[in-house]
Formats: structure tokens, sequence, C-alpha cells
């Protein structure tokens, strides 16, 4: 059976994940000199407390050591193994180990490592995760998982919508000046993650009822081409704004069946404090796990 790595930005209700027994590697989270491991000593809790105090917290990828570390164990045992890493324009993460299963391989040839750049992250990260999960665990060959994985990672939607851009201005993701527009018009930005994995802004809506519509009709267009599936809603912080496009994409669409999730620690530091994103795939997959 092949191992299932990912990292803490992959967000999913551990219910889902915890049958396949899949490796996660933090990342870190820094609030003031304070450095932790993300979902290890650190939550998006603590984070989004933080936030509130007014700190700006930052992000960095998965320490060196504990990827080297990780990726050792499974090589020297002999264990195939395939890393689902966070968007690779987004974090160094995918880099470090397409450079590390590199040289591993020099050292252990007759292992397959992999390292499936998602281009996803949060929800729609898990839901590639439990994906190939499922796959392993059926006994899926190490190619078979890594083409399929491929083809996930070029059909999830992020559609997220935020309540101002603040946060994503001073993580650096969003241009400063786009950041004041919105602002200064009271205008509701919504995002998503684009084929290459970058963040964009594609939309906005004014005022909170209309931004909920929108985002989910938005969703909606793309979800009427495979409804039967498990759609991650995904929220920072509040829960009103995921509660009220829950309610409107189940009138809509009753067939389909929502995960509630938390966006962790790393992804909030960049999202803020208010914000829903609805995640998915925008067609059906040859082979798709749907309990």
């Amino acid at each position: 059976m092949v191992k299932i790595i990912t990292d803490s930005i992959c967000d999913l209700d551990p219910h889902y994940l915890a049958p396949y027994d899949v490796d996660m590697m933090p990342l870190r989270v820094r609030l003031g000199e304070k450095e932790y491991l993300d979902k290890v000593d650190i939550d998006y809790l603590d984070v989004c407390r933080a936030m509130e105090q007014g700190t700006v917290p930052k992000s960095t990828q998965v320490p060196a050591d504990i990827m080297s570390d990780t990726f050792e164990k499974y090589a020297a045992a002999g264990q195939d193994f395939i890393y689902v890493a966070f968007s690779s324009v987004l974090s160094g993460c995918c880099s470090l180990a397409e450079m590390m299963t590199a040289e591993l391989r020099e050292t252990y040839p007759d292992v397959h490592m992999g390292v499936i750049n998602s281009k996803a992250g949060a929800g729609g990260m898990g839901l590639i995760v439990l994906q190939l999960a499922h796959m392993a665990k059926a006994g899926a060959s190490f190619e078979n998982l890594m083409a399929h994985g491929a083809y996930l990672s070029e059909h999830v939607v992020h559609m997220i919508a935020l309540r101002d851009l603040k946060w994503l201005v001073l993580g650096g993701r969003i241009n400063k000046l786009l950041g004041a527009a919105a602002g200064a018009l009271d205008v509701r930005p919504l995002v998503h993650i684009d084929k290459e994995g970058y963040l964009k802004a594609f939309g906005t809506a004014r005022g909170q009822k209309r931004m909920v519509q929108t985002i989910c009709d938005k969703a909606l267009e793309k979800l009427k081409a495979f409804p039967e599936q498990l759609v991650a809603v995904c929220y920072t912080y509040e829960q009103e704004t995921c509660q009220q496009a829950i309610a409107y994409l189940k009138e809509k669409l009753p067939q389909i069946k929502i995960v509630l999730q938390p966006v962790g620690s790393v992804l909030t530091t960049y999202l803020g404090l208010s914000g829903v994103g609805i995640l998915f795939f925008d067609e059906r997959p040859r082979e798709y796990y749907f309990d």
C-alpha cells in the first residue's frame, strides 16, 4: 500500500481522514517573536485570537528537518509514498519536497516517491487527499495514484468570499490598491485559486446577503455537472456566513453532501477572520469515493 503524506494546509474533518492513517507534516506559524508548529502546538483559534488583538501572523513552509526525517523514515523502510503538497506558487513546500525526493532516490532506487502539486489549499486539498488515501487503501498502484492526483489537482475548485482583503494585502498575496479600493467601497471581494495555483480576485459583491448568494451561485454553476459529491464549506473564525451558504446550497442542490470545516492556522493568517469558501471538483473523476 502506498503511503499518503500531506501537510498542515490540508483541512478536512478528521472523521474522514482517520481511517487512512495519512501522515501530516506541520508548517510553521509565527506570532510576534514566538514560532509554533501548525496543528501540533497551535491551532487556528489561537491564531484568530492573536489577530483580534492586532497581531499580524506569519507562516513558513514545513521545516526541512521534519520533511527530511519523514521521507527518510518511509524510504528506509522500503515504503512507497506520495506527498500531496500545498500549491507550489503559494509555498516552497512542493519544491523542497521535489529536491529531497530526488536526492533520496539515489540512496533508495527501488522505492517509489512522488510529489503532487495540489494547486489547492484548505478543504480543497483535503478533498484531494481523501480520494487518494481511499484509493491507496484499496490497493491502487503508485502510477495510478500519481496520475489521478494530477487530474484532481486540475479540477479542484475554490470559491472564496471575504469580508475584506486586509489580511491578503498584509500577507503580500493581493495588490494594496485593490485592497484599499474594496475597503473604501464596502465591497466584499470574491477570490479563487486559479489553474496555476495562484490566489486571484475574480469578482465582488456588495453587502453580506449579496456576497453569500453570489458565491453560492458561482459554485452552483459548476456543481450541477457533478452534484453527488462531498463539498467542503470552510470558514475563517465566524460561522454565520458559512451557515447561510450551506442553507442556500442545500436549498438549490439538496443531493450534495457538505462537510463544515474551519480553515487552518496558516491560511487564516492570509484570509482573515471572516470569510467562506466552497470547495469541490468541477467534473466527475473516473474514480470517486462518495460515502
